[in-house]
Order: C-alpha cells, then structure tokens, then sequence
C-alpha cells in the first residue's frame, strides 16, 4: 500500500513538471511574438489551460504576459483580477523588468476604470523599477500614458512635459510610436492656441510615419492638420485646404475612402465654402457613423445639420437638428435652447412674408449662428466647471485616503529625525514644532474626512478652506529647513545653490525632503500637495534641472553628493 501511494506521488510530480514545463515554454515562444505579432501570441496565451500551472512563478508568468497581450491586442481590462498573480508575485521575486511590466498593465487597467488617481500611482511605480534596465519602449509607453492622463484633467502645460519626455526616449528606437505621440503633442497645443507650434509638429509626426508607411497614423494626422488649419483661419482659403489634405490623404493611403472620423470636418469644410448639399450629405453620412454611441460629436452634427438647413431655408428641418440637439445636451441653458427653437418656428411660420424675410434673413441667420455659439460656448463653461469642481473634490478625498494610509509612517519618520537630531537649537525646535503642526493639520482633514463621510461637497469646502489657511502658515513655519539641511547634512544646500542656480525654492525645499529621507508620499502629506501627480512632476523637473537622466535616482545623487562634502569639510 504505502509503495503505491509513493509510486502515485513520483507520477503525479513528473506529470506536473511536465505540464508547467511543456506551458513555459508555450509562454516563452508567446513572448517572442509579442512585439511583432501580438494577435499570435494571444492566441497562444489563450489556449493554455491555466489550471494546470502548479507553480507560482508559472501563474504570475501566465498572468503578466495574458494582460500584455490583451493590451496590444486592443482588449481594455477593466478587473485586475488577471494581472494581480503577478503583482503579487513579482512584488518579492523576480528582475525589475518584470515588476515594472507588471505595475504598468495596472496602471494601463485603473486608465481603462477611469481611475487616474491609481493609474497615476501604479505608473509611478513602474518608472521606479525601470531604472537601469533596457525598457526604454515601455518608458517611452508609460510617459505618453501619463501624458495623456494629465490631457484628461487639462493640465495641457504638464502633458507637453510629459509628451516630450516620451519624445526623447522614442526618437533613438526610431518606431512609428513616435509619431503618435507627435499627433498627441500637436492636439495638445493646438487646444493652447498653438496653432503654428502644432502644424510644425504634424509636419514632423508625418516625417515618421511615412518612414515606417503606418497608413492609419498618416490619416489621423491628415485630419488633425485639416482641424488645426480651420481653427486657425475660418475663411474660404482654409476650407480650401483642409478639404485638399483630406482628399490627398485618403486618395494617397485609403484607396480613396473617407473614414467615418473625417467625415465632420469635411462637412464644415463644405459649409464654409458654401457648397450646402455636400455639407449635409457628410454631415448626415457622420450621424449614421456616430450615432450608436450618441457621444459628443453627434451633439456638434446636429447644431452644425441646423447651420446647414437654416442657409437652405428649411427652417423645418433645422427646428428638428435643434429639438434632437436640445435632448441629447441637456447639460446646456434650456431658456436659451427654446428661446432659439422658438425663433426658428417663427422664422418658419412667417416663410409666405418673402420681402419682409429677404431684408431680414442675413441678419436673422446671424443673431441665430450668434446663439447657438453663445449656448454652446455657456455649456462648454459650465461643464468645465463642473467636471474641475468634482476633480478638485475627488482629489481631496484621494488626499484625506492617502493620510489614513502614511500617516503612521510620517509620525515614525518625525520621531526617527528626532531621535538622530535631537531639538537642542532654537532652528530645529522651530522646525520640529511646525512639524509637529503638520501632524495636527492631516489630523484634522482625517477628522473631516470621518464628520462629513457622505456629504462630498460640504467636506470639499470645509477642506479647501482649512488647506488655505495652512497655506498662509507654511510660508513662515518652514523658514529654517534650509538651515537645518545645511548643518546636518554639510551645507549641500549652499552646494545647490552655487552649482544649480536654475533650482528655486521649491526645489530647494524638495531637495531638503530627499536629504532628510521623507518619501515622495510623505513629502506629499508635509506640503498639502493634494494632487497626486504635483509631486511626481516635481521629482522628474528637479531631475532635468539637476542634469539627471532617466536612469538616474534623486537619492542617490544627494546621497554621492552629502559624502564628498563630507571629505571636503
């Protein structure tokens, strides 16, 4: 009996190690093909019964590479559920690489949630792991991602900063991802006004494409350089133009074809130079291809459809554009909407009256084109206002999460620069007491945080208020940071400011931080930086005026730096 039981057990382990041996080696042949054919590897991923992985290196192997390739493959993630084996695994075990790809595809999963608070953190996280490894693709990748993440929230200044470091990793690889970011760039400065800054950099972005022939990159840039050149000019020349561009580069790279995308532009293209049947025709043929999702878009078709008939003098038509207009954007002024819906029925009614309307039809198509772009302009306002109102508001939550989770680490911190340093002078007691009521300020959003659990708005104004007036505290209560920096760590802020002359204060401030071994995290909590990217943004432009690369590490370069003070001194 007991012979059988072992005999059982050795067959049970060689089958085992076959089976984890036969799928690890189907997920390295699926990470050979990953680059270049990730429809293939998918493929191969997919037909691997994950139940017969036994070991845990194996799992999180499996786990990591399914993700990569559901990515590349253009199948959005919503759970990490699939990614977390490796996560975890990974967490303890493994080469930086594959942490950093690991913490990347959940970055790319919370992007997918709309969740850029963690999206944020994870690619935080998987820059750190980067460091010192041949993953400049994926580097490249996480910059643009991040980019795009601050495009989101509309802080445009910081996305170019971050599309530019993208940038200067992809132009060595020389890959057609770079053209991409290129549009991304351009549509992002094109929002700023930037209009000869964007053309110049489509031009670049075609440069590339056409290097690598990537048709679909070369279309989207097409319609990108037509949009930006009607932005900048609204004559008929630029109408003249942005309808050459686009029927160049569909002749040139699709066959002859308009995608659905061109169609609105190349509508507004024909409206302009008056040609209204054209107009309508694409407009209408632009409806059909967005109206599934009945998204943004539809809502511009429509008014743009009404402009259209209101020019033909079919009031009738443009009344309805405008009645479909008004129930899909119910965001908008609704007196304003009925108050033009109501002109137009008039204007409709009163058609029989042909000498009345001739002398006043110019002035009539005027004051309505004139209210359709103040209720859309109104709308538009108000919606930014609002989406930034709520940003704000979820970001003070974010911030009141992140003291629950360091603020024990920030008093262990506190109590570790104590215990080194002691509080013998009147700096450092100054220091430590505007520490100590730092403390006592998280404390209080904490407090907030727990009355006000339900009601965000009203936490929202109590913790804006409170943060305002600390703000006018922090000024006076961090005046001796420098001081101590210099006397417990050999004047490297003196050093600083002789070779770096670049760095103000808040840099200086920051390059204290890192002296005295407060996290990025910590850093954040002592400074109210409630944004969760304000910090990281920080590092990454204290590193480009310290002359740091990417490759580089801040605590390193204070730390090399405080020792050979020490020798001098």
């Amino acid at each position: 009996m007991g012979r059988s039981i072992l005999f059982l057990s050795i067959l049970y382990l060689l089958t085992s190690c076959g089976q984890n041996g036969f799928i690890e080696g189907e997920l390295l042949r699926a990470n050979g093909l990953m680059r270049s054919q990730p429809d293939s590897a998918l493929y191969i991923i997919e037909n691997i019964n994950s139940e017969n992985i036994s070991r845990r290196s194996t799992r999180a192997r499996y786990a990591l590479l399914y993700s990569q390739a559901l990515d590349k493959n253009g199948i959005d993630l919503i759970s990490d559920s699939l990614i977390r084996p490796a996560i975890n695994y990974f967490q303890n075990h493994g080469r930086n690489i594959d942490k950093a790809k690991a913490w990347y595809y959940l970055a790319r999963i919370y992007d997918n949630q709309g969740d850029l608070d963690n999206a944020i953190k994870s690619y935080i996280e998987a820059e750190r792991f980067m460091v010192g490894t041949r993953a400049r693709r994926l580097l490249a990748m996480l910059y643009a991602n991040i980019g795009n993440l601050y495009t989101m929230q509309y802080s445009f200044d910081e996305a170019l900063f971050m599309y530019e470091k993208a940038l200067e990793v992809y132009r060595p690889l020389q890959t057609v991802n770079e053209a991409y970011v290129l549009q991304a760039k351009a549509s992002t400065q094109s929002i700023l006004g930037q209009y000869d800054e964007a053309l110049e950099t489509l031009a670049q972005a075609k440069k590339v494409a056409l290097v690598h022939m990537d048709t679909i990159c070369l279309l989207n840039i097409a319609q990108s350089t037509a949009a930006t050149i009607m932005e900048m000019d609204d004559n008929l020349l630029s109408a003249k133009d942005a309808k050459s561009i686009i029927f160049d580069a569909c002749r040139e790279y699709n066959k002859g074809v308009i995608p659905g995308d061109m169609l609105p532009i190349l509508s507004d293209c024909y409206f302009k130079l008056n040609q209204l049947d054209s107009a309508k025709c694409h407009a209408l043929k632009a409806l059909d291809y967005s109206e599934e999702d009945q998204d943004h878009r539809s809502l511009g078709l429509y008014a743009l459809l009404a402009r259209i008939c209101e020019a033909k003098a079919d009031y009738s038509t443009a009344n309805d554009y405008l009645q479909r207009r008004i129930v899909l954007a119910d965001s908008l002024n609704e007196s304003d909407k009925l108050n033009l819906v109501q002109d137009l029925e008039q204007k409709y009614h009163t058609k029989q009256v042909e000498q009345s309307y001739k002398r006043l039809r110019n002035q009539h198509i005027a004051i309505s084109i004139f209210a359709s772009l103040i209720i859309i302009i109104l709308g538009g306002v108000a919606w930014i206002i609002h989406r930034r109102r709520k940003a704000l508001r979820d970001e003070y939550l974010g911030f009141a999460d992140l003291i629950k989770g360091d603020h024990l680490s920030l008093q262990k911190k506190y109590a570790e620069l104590e215990h080194l340093h002691g509080r013998e002078d009147e700096k450092s007691r100054r220091l430590f007491a505007a520490l100590d009521n730092r403390l006592q300020s998280l404390q209080k959003i904490l407090e907030l945080a727990s009355t006000y659990e339900g009601n965000a708005d009203v936490f929202y104004e109590k913790v804006r208020k409170h943060l305002k007036i600390e703000g006018n505290k922090s000024g006076k209560a961090l005046d001796d940071l420098f001081d101590i920096t210099n006397l417990y760590y050999n004047d490297i802020i003196f050093y600083l400011q002789a070779h770096y002359p670049k760095l103000n204060q808040d840099d200086l401030a920051l390059c204290c931080m890192v002296c005295l071994g407060f996290s990025p995290q910590q850093t954040r909590l002592i400074f109210n930086h409630t944004n969760s990217y304000s910090i990281y943004t920080k590092r990454s432009k204290l590193r480009s005026k310290l002359g740091l690369t990417d490759v580089d590490n801040l605590e390193d370069f204070f730390a090399e730096h405080i020792k050979k003070l020490k020798y001098k001194s």
